[in-house]
């Protein structure tokens, strides 16, 4: 009998034993991945996007102070020198931000945190595909057309960029630290 229980008693340490290595696992397991997951987010989605929407941000300021600071830029009252600078700073600075934040959010989108595509991101890559148009228009000699059709969504934009990154890179520390 004694022998029994013993043989009993190793079998039962032996099941048990093998479930806790298997529900370990199978949580260390969805810890990495939701870790991935997460890295993923931030280098290749959140992480680049917000960095060029502070990037375009600080540039955007720099060009504010040096030209028509305190007022619209487009109010009728703009120079010559002032349309020329525009086309100048929008071809060679902001477009090019533009268009690599619009390709990052139409190829990336998998990497959302959101169900939906955010309205800010849409507007973006609508302002963005807008400006397509106008640049072409420069290219070909006309600076008439000053503008997209449709404006930057500006402060939603930076806002959402700026807690969706900080919101998932505490997701990462909360993963690594875990």
């Amino acid at each position: 009998m004694a022998a029994w229980i013993a043989a009993t008693a190793s079998v039962l340490v032996a099941v048990i034993a093998g479930v806790l290595t298997y529900v370990n696992s199978r949580r260390l397991s969805a810890r990495q991945a939701r870790l991935d997951r997460v890295n993923s987010q931030l280098e290749e989605f959140y992480g680049p996007l917000y960095a060029l929407s502070e990037a375009g941000g600080s540039a955007w300021k720099a060009f504010r102070a040096k030209h028509r600071p305190g007022g619209a830029y487009f109010d009728g009252g703009e120079s010559e020198e002032d349309r020329v600078e525009w086309v100048r700073w929008m071809s060679s600075v902001f477009m090019p931000i533009n268009r690599r934040m619009y390709e990052i959010v139409v190829t990336k989108t998998h990497l959302l945190d959101d169900v939906d595509l955010p309205p800010c991101l849409l507007d973006f890559c609508a302002h963005v595909a807008g400006y397509e148009a106008v640049v072409r228009q420069w290219e070909l000699g006309d600076t008439s057309s000053p503008t997209s059709l449709l404006n930057h969504p500006g402060e939603p934009l930076r806002v959402y960029l700026k807690t969706s990154y900080l919101r998932i890179k505490d997701q990462q520390q909360k993963l690594l630290g875990a």
